[in-house]
């Protein structure tokens, strides 16, 4: 027997209902070990903190210019210490194609990643630990919440962006405890410029 409120709503209804009010854009993790685990750590961008350092060199995180910028914040739900892993990026500009091509650590222009302090400039520190095939890698203890900035390559305009992440979740023996996901962070404005 369900449990109702007075409006007719069951408790059911109104936990499934919350369950999509959460702001995050992102793909789901593994389904098996979301339902093990009793959570799941997909990230979620902070798109209205993404910018772009439009103008010239000097602004936001890496000092690029004309470089898409975007928070992402995870928590690792489990019990276990594991290392979120940024495997590669994809910016664009906002309305044109998607590219195919993913950037890697190891591609002609690759991503940053670096340790939001609230600023978005003067980040610090800049990740540069890698681990399990040389991916940036950033520990993350029981319950830990990592707020980071994922800075790509030059998008060549200052037009309004989209950013695409992947990322997994591996443990100290690399190995791989939930599977590669994209995370999306939506579009992020022209006007948002890197302070």
């Amino acid at each position: 027997m369900t449990v109702e409120s007075r409006n007719g709503i069951s408790r059911r209804s109104l936990v499934k209902g919350a369950a999509w009010a959460v702001p995050i854009i992102a793909a789901a993790a593994a389904a098996p070990f979301a339902s093990a685990s009793g959570g799941s750590t997909t990230p979620s961008f902070g798109t209205g903190r993404g910018c772009a350092t439009v103008g010239g060199a000097g602004h936001g995180c890496a000092g690029q210019g004309k470089t898409g910028q975007v928070p992402i914040t995870v928590t690792n739900t489990t019990g276990s210490t594991l290392y979120f892993q940024v495997l590669a990026t994809k910016s664009w500009i906002w309305g044109n194609a998607e590219p195919t091509a993913w950037n890697t650590s190891t591609s002609a222009s690759p991503f940053s990643v670096w340790t939001d302090n609230g600023t978005q400039n003067g980040c610090t520190p800049k990740v540069t630990a890698t681990m399990c095939g040389g991916y940036l890698s950033i520990a993350a203890a029981p319950g830990a919440t990592l707020k980071l900035w994922v800075v790509d390559q030059s998008l060549g305009s200052s037009s309004s962006f989209q950013m695409k992440v992947q990322y997994r979740w591996v443990d100290a023996a690399c190995t791989t405890v939930i599977a590669t996901a994209t995370a999306s962070s939506g579009q992020i404005l022209s006007s948002a410029n890197c302070a």
